[in-house]
């Protein structure tokens, strides 16, 4: 991962990137591919030691410069031109600068091309590559956290399916736990279970005191509400799907409760800083907290209001 400063802004709660676009505000992880930028460098350190050499033994020999092979020479030219891909990619604004000039005058000047003016070129690159590097700042993500990276599955292809309004929260806990911003992880998943919580109050058609609407509620609002509503399902007509709809909304109201009051009030009303294993333990409550929603429900359907048919056992 990979601090970046210049044409970005930082998210003011986790230190994540942001940049503009036409739908407005995308929090990206910018992710440095390092292991491609240095086995790029390391390539062209290997063309670049063939040339020094070939020039050390012109000297010792008198004779001058070997002639080179025309297949060296387009391999190397070719390393050269995939350096450039490289340092566009990775954001290195010198260097590909740099590299840029240097393809334009080999292409330009093939006739020039021998193994002095080569190695010239290639040292140039090098340390455009390297001077490059020396300004960025890099983030260590731990082997066990390297899947939370930009993913966009880590609550199973059922929430994403369900909950598209949660994804970016989502993707973004997985980026703060990845970066070793806990704190910032329960954050974002506390917006998570928030989208969660709006859905079963659709589901179950509360309505709020002074047609107040339900994105403006309060959680403790909700809450309440969503305890009537489970209490009325006892008095439906005592069947199958019935017992099943109970379980349901008894389910996910008490998953709620496990995370509201340890979680959400604290970190809403900034009297609590989390560590990594409690971010990780609101991660595994909201996770398991979208799941038994998205095995019924969505943020776009509501289910019946009374649950009727084996269609809803299962």
């Amino acid at each position: 991962m990979l601090s970046q400063r210049s044409g970005w802004e930082s998210c003011a709660r986790c230190g994540s990137s942001i940049t503009a676009t036409p739908q407005g505000l995308l929090r990206i992880m910018r992710v440095f591919r390092l292991r491609e930028v240095g086995f790029t460098i390391f390539v062209l350190k290997n063309d670049y030691d063939e040339c020094r050499n070939k020039c050390e033994q012109g000297r010792s020999s008198g004779l001058g410069l070997p002639d080179m092979p025309r297949l060296f020479r387009d391999v190397a030219l070719s390393r050269l031109q995939r350096a450039y891909r490289v340092s566009v990619r990775a954001n290195l604004g010198n260097a590909s600068e740099q590299l840029r000039h240097i393809n334009e005058h080999c292409s330009l000047h093939p006739e020039a091309i021998d193994y002095s003016a080569l190695a010239a070129d290639l040292r140039n690159a090098i340390d455009a590559m390297l001077h490059d590097l020396r300004k960025r700042e890099f983030l260590e993500v731990i082997p066990t956290l390297e899947a939370f990276v930009n993913s966009d599955s880590l609550f199973g292809a059922a929430v994403s399916a369900n909950f598209p309004s949660a994804a970016a929260d989502i993707k973004e806990a997985g980026n703060c736990l990845a970066a070793d911003c806990p704190t910032a992880a329960v954050f974002h998943l506390m917006r998570v279970a928030e989208y969660g919580l709006r859905a079963l109050a659709y589901d179950r058609r509360i309505k709020l005191d002074k047609n107040k609407p339900i994105d403006l509620a309060t959680w403790e609002d909700l809450l309440k509400k969503l305890e009537i509503a489970e209490d009325a399902i006892k008095n439906f007509p005592k069947t199958a799907a019935r017992e099943a709809q109970f379980d349901f909304f008894h389910g996910a109201n008490m998953e709620v409760k496990r995370f509201k009051n340890k979680f959400r009030n604290r970190i809403m009303h900034t009297r609590n800083s989390y560590d990594v294993n409690e971010a990780i333990s609101a991660f595994n409550h909201v996770k398991a907290f979208m799941e038994i929603l998205s095995s019924k429900i969505s943020e776009r359907t509501r289910s019946p209001l009374i649950w009727k048919g084996a269609r809803w056992i299962r």
